[in-house]
């Protein structure tokens, strides 16, 4: 988490973990604050929903001025196996899958992918800047 927040830490980092997305520490608290989401057991700040709330998790933390990052798992555990292959003796393995930023969402980039509700657009309801193009 920390090595991809320190790459992107005015961004609000949406973890997807099987069919729900995790946020810790500070974007769990905006999670709770915006959202209305309940912190999960732990140690740390930990929230998050289902898949299926993502449309409208985004579009709510967007209005509220968030800029929000999906990141997603991009190894499989097979591809773990074979990366801890390749690393000597005497030096440190890697436990988790590699994850990466697949996607970023804010008023100035939102294009309404296949994950976000496309009928408020329809409707005219959305609330959004205009698209940067670089």
């Amino acid at each position: 988490w920390w090595d991809i927040k320190a790459r992107y830490a005015d961004t609000v980092l949406l973890f997807k973990t099987g069919f729900f997305y995790e946020m810790f520490h500070d974007d769990a608290d905006v999670g709770a604050s915006v959202l209305g989401l309940e912190y999960m057991k732990g140690t740390m700040a930990h929230g998050g929903f289902p898949e299926a709330g993502y449309a409208t998790f985004v579009r709510l933390l967007v209005e509220a001025g968030y800029k929000v990052a999906r990141v997603e798992q991009t190894e499989t555990p097979a591809a773990l196996n074979k990366r801890k292959e390749g690393i000597g003796e005497g030096h440190v393995k890697p436990q988790a899958l590699s994850r990466e930023v697949c996607g970023i969402v804010s008023k100035g980039t939102r294009t309404f992918g296949y994950l976000e509700d496309v009928s408020l657009l329809e409707k005219g309801e959305v609330n959004t800047g205009p698209l940067v193009v670089i």
